[in-house]
């Protein structure tokens, strides 16, 4: 039997020693001077204001905000615009302009590429403050969403960030200083646990995402394994509970605990053979570069069904435990509940669901399937096909649409399949 497990609980978040109180009343005056802001603003932004509404049937300048203080948003939102105009084909006369939320920058680097791509300019943002208090304003907004389906066209298509000659110098020195003379491909480990979010935003209460954490030793026989065959083994992280094991062989590098830096993030995703994820930011950096993915712990369970950026792509969701029923759920009795979706710790704490993070040999199974799949060294047979296709039909989805996404591994699929398929 598959041993059951609790929802990995974190340390005790950082925003825990501030009294909900005192929140409520900083995120109020917050609110009440960014108001305040606005209004002073509001004479400043009158003249270009009116001259954009007068431009508007001749030349449209859109204003859009780049969410910078989550590297999910960073990485993603970009992307997924620049894809949109490359398809478009025909882009109608005007400009668009971004300008940052006002949080914490996730990863300097890739803003810096970004700014390389698109117009970031402070004053964009009083100036969509202002346009919003006048009628007509939505259409001096650009885009804030994509349909899942457009989301899987487009990531198919690019990258479109690419380094200078001197960060790809700068970059190889670094990899030097980290790894020496060793050679060899690099694969990318992250798990999710609280740390970044605890330390990045400290004034609030992140536990509601604690549903998607996992235990980082959970990964070690995988990383073992790829060292084993030569491959240079990168555990991730911008901010990271715990390093990892000592003792463990020469090519695993715990890069997250000694030698983390935003430019090497960007680097080593953009250098790497393919990475292992969660559904988490560092997952849509990945597909920022078009690297293939193998999702381990995915939850909620069908949030992969929106991203890929490889056609190799497998994923791994993590078990859902009943406790009302005492036992594990099937996938179909998932998705009736709706539990397939939960974003929230609390909603699988009011339907009594546990969730039970993958073990070691589930991890170590799909590290290997997709090594050997990218190394050409192996194909999925047509019974394990046909056992994906249960997985979608079990799930209410079109199989042949379900080609688009991540695909579930065929090991996980077998090792599970009393409970899965019930």
């Amino acid at each position: 039997m598959y041993p059951k497990s609790d929802i990995p609980k974190a340390s005790t978040p950082l925003s825990a020693t501030f009294p909900e109180s005192a929140k409520k009343a900083a995120r109020a005056l917050w609110a009440r001077f960014n108001r305040i802001a606005v209004l002073a603003w509001l004479p400043l932004m009158a003249i270009p204001l009116l001259i954009m509404r007068l431009l508007a049937p001749f030349y449209l300048i859109r204003l859009q905000r780049l969410h910078e203080n989550r590297l999910g948003n960073l990485a993603g939102e970009p992307d997924l615009y620049l894809a949109d105009r490359h398809q478009s084909g025909s882009v109608p006369a005007g400009i668009d302009l971004f300008y940052l939320a006002g949080g914490k920058v996730a990863n300097q680097q890739l803003l810096k590429m970004w700014k390389r791509k698109l117009h970031i300019t402070p004053w964009a943002r009083p100036l969509a403050q202002a346009n919003r208090l006048i009628p007509g304003w939505e259409k001096h907004e650009g885009p804030t969403a994509y349909p899942d389906g457009y989301k899987r066209k487009t990531l198919l298509i690019g990258p479109f960030i690419q380094f200078k000659e001197q960060e790809i110098a700068r970059g190889e020195q670094c990899l030097r200083n980290i790894v020496g003379d060793r050679k060899g491909r690099i694969v990318c480990v992250f798990n999710r646990d609280s740390s970044y979010l605890d330390q990045h935003e400290p004034h609030r209460s992140w536990t509601y995402h604690d549903f998607r954490d996992s235990n980082v030793e959970r990964y070690v026989p995988a990383m073992e394994w790829l060292a084993k065959k030569d491959y240079l083994v990168f555990r991730m992280g911008a901010a990271v509970q715990s390093p990892l094991p000592k003792n463990l062989h020469e090519n695993i590098i715990d890069y997250a605990t000694l030698h983390r830096s935003d430019f090497m993030d960007i680097i080593l995703i953009a250098r790497c053979f393919f990475s292992i994820v969660t559904t988490s930011g560092p997952a849509s950096l990945g597909n920022t570069f078009r690297k293939p993915l193998a999702y381990a712990n995915a939850a909620p369970f069908l949030t992969t069904t929106i991203f890929k950026s490889n056609p190799n792509e497998l994923v791994i969701p993590k078990l859902y435990y009943s406790e009302l029923d005492g036992r594990f759920l099937s996938i179909a009795e998932i998705v009736e509940s709706g539990a397939a979706r939960f974003s929230n710790t609390q909603e699988y704490i009011n339907a009594g669901i546990t969730l039970v993070q993958n073990d070691e040999t589930d991890i170590l199974n799909l590290t290997e399937e997709i090594e050997s799949v990218l190394a050409g060294t192996r194909s999925f047979s047509a019974d394990e096909k046909e056992s994906q296709r249960r997985f979608w039909i079990a799930a209410g989805l079109d199989p042949d649409v379900a080609e688009a996404y991540p695909q579930p591994s065929p090991s996980f699929l077998k090792r599970h399949q009393d409970i899965l398929f019930g």
